[in-house]
């Protein structure tokens, strides 16, 4: 996938508050799980990077990225 349409999927993943729609807080982290796993799956180098670093500060048992 080329980065626009990466791009394009996640903004499509994101909710609009603008709408009236309302989600639960279980869909807003479907909706976030979501991305993550796109991203890892389309740029592996990213979510690696990200994971080589919350090691190296010790942050890999924290949620401080949710």
């Amino acid at each position: 996938m080329r980065n626009h349409e990466i791009l394009k999927v996640i903004y499509d993943r994101c909710p609009d508050m603008r709408d009236g729609i309302h989600l639960t807080t279980d869909q807003y982290v479907d909706r976030c799980q979501d991305i993550i796993d796109l991203i890892e799956r389309e740029r592996p180098k990213i979510a690696k990077t990200r994971k080589k670093v919350k090691r190296m500060y010790g942050l890999e048992n924290h949620n401080y990225d949710s």
